[in-house]
């Protein structure tokens, strides 16, 4: 592990010379138009809606309750929304100026929101906030034309999980996956590994079945960003170029080689890793505390080694915003919230997100927990959505093509061709 060591070290190091340089509640599932900060919050109460469930819940439920422990001037109440429905009543909110007084958008959303005109441009709230404590590539990932539209909470990447066990059976070292520099490499370490796994056993764990294939598009879009590949490029698509030609054949390669098997389903995926019968694991970070549920499961994790070229992954960021239609003062008490709850992020972490405040990241506490320094190097290989309110749509168009040929209906080439045609006429 000397390398990812060092690497890990080196963000460390840089985090603290700049800190020294700068000297969910109740559920609800309306369509929206209740309970917002303007209209159903109490003087001395914000209103912040978030789409979590489960752990990450818990989590910031946690952050919630320590805040206003502290005794602010304005308190906060966490409104848990379903997730389904979530964006969809967010944005019929906003548009009405009903909604909450700040809420959790992911960055890959921010682009379908910004149309309403509803949201505040952070910078421009009076605080005391020190931007410059915060991930710089993070801020940028919320900033479009000059204009700062939310508070980024952390980044959620996906992240190569790898069972020791079965690496020790194959001859295959931690430092043989982190220091793969091409596809000959990995694919002669998915060849190992494909000699000791047994019959019930995965050679790689990539979600690929069922109503949502999103983690094997996801696949797609890290070896596409690493072989030097674009999605999506103002009003058209490109992801039928050669990267993304490339990045598909490497996955179709898999399936043919009997390395990644057909029909895992999302669950699946999970308890597959979970359960020790797969060697290696493509999935979000988010799945860390999962695994960490089984004393039995003997696992690391990592960044996604430079398989097809430069070393980057897919990502997406939970961001903070605030609306335009609030008074000032609650503007800067959400604010406030905010930026205390970045402070505190050491409790987020717990749900396997990376936090974006230098100094959460150059603390103790957080080095010190299993796992999360581990692959913290995301922060700077995450390669964002492209910027477009028609990014949903698109996405379903192209992980329906990414899935079809996989399953062998469509070679790379045709399949992301006609993808290609279905979202350009999507995004004209």
């Amino acid at each position: 592990m000397a390398k990812r060591n060092l690497a890990v070290s080196g963000i460390v190091l840089l985090l603290m010379v700049s800190i020294l340089s700068v000297g969910c509640g109740k559920t609800q599932t309306d369509n929206g138009s209740g309970n917002g900060g303007t209209g159903g919050a109490a003087t001395g109460e914000l209103v912040f809606w978030a789409p979590f469930g489960g752990g990450d819940y818990e989590f910031m439920k946690q952050i919630v309750d320590a805040y206003n422990a502290t005794a602010p001037d304005f308190t906060v109440e966490l409104v848990s929304r379903e997730w389904g429905t979530y964006y969809q009543g967010l944005n019929s909110a906003l548009i009405a100026s009903s909604g909450p007084d700040f809420f959790i958008a992911h960055q890959s959303k921010l682009a379908e929101l910004i149309p309403t005109e509803k949201l505040q441009d952070v910078r421009q709230i009076e605080s005391d906030v020190d931007w410059s404590t915060y991930m710089e590539a993070q801020v940028d990932a919320v900033t479009f034309e000059g204009v700062q539209y939310a508070v980024p909470l952390d980044t959620h990447a996906m992240v190569l999980f790898y069972n020791k066990d079965i690496l020790e059976r194959a001859g295959v070292s931690e430092q043989d996956l982190s220091g793969v520099n091409g596809i000959e490499g990995w694919n002669a370490i998915l060849d190992k590994i494909s000699k000791v796994v047994s019959a019930d056993e995965h050679v790689l764990d990539i979600a690929n079945s069922g109503a949502n294939t999103v983690q094997q598009f996801w696949a797609w879009y890290v070896l596409n960003a690493q072989a030097g590949g674009s999605y999506i490029e103002g009003d058209e698509a490109v992801l039928n170029g050669e990267a993304g030609v490339q990045a598909m054949d490497i996955m179709n390669g898999w399936a043919a080689e009997g390395y990644l098997k057909k029909g895992i389903d999302d669950a699946s995926s999970y308890d597959i890793f979970k359960s020790g019968k797969a060697a290696l694991n493509f999935t979000g970070v988010w799945a860390t505390g999962n695994y960490e549920t089984n004393p039995d499961l003997n696992f690391g994790v990592m960044p996604i080694p430079a398989i097809a070229g430069e070393q980057k992954t897919w990502g997406d960021s939970h961001t903070f915003a605030i609306p335009t239609y609030i008074d000032g003062n609650r503007k800067e008490a959400a604010l406030a919230f905010v930026d205390w709850a970045n402070e505190n992020a050491v409790t987020w972490a717990k749900a396997g997100h990376v936090p974006v405040k230098k100094t959460v990241l150059a603390s103790e506490e957080y080095l010190a927990m299993p796992y999360r320094s581990d692959y913290m190097e995301v922060l700077n290989q995450v390669e964002y959505y492209p910027v477009t309110d028609m990014l949903g749509a698109a996405n379903d168009l192209a992980m329906i093509k990414i899935n079809e040929s996989f399953l062998g209906k469509y070679a790379a080439k045709e399949a992301l061709d006609k993808a290609k045609e279905e979202i350009d006429n999507l995004l004209r």
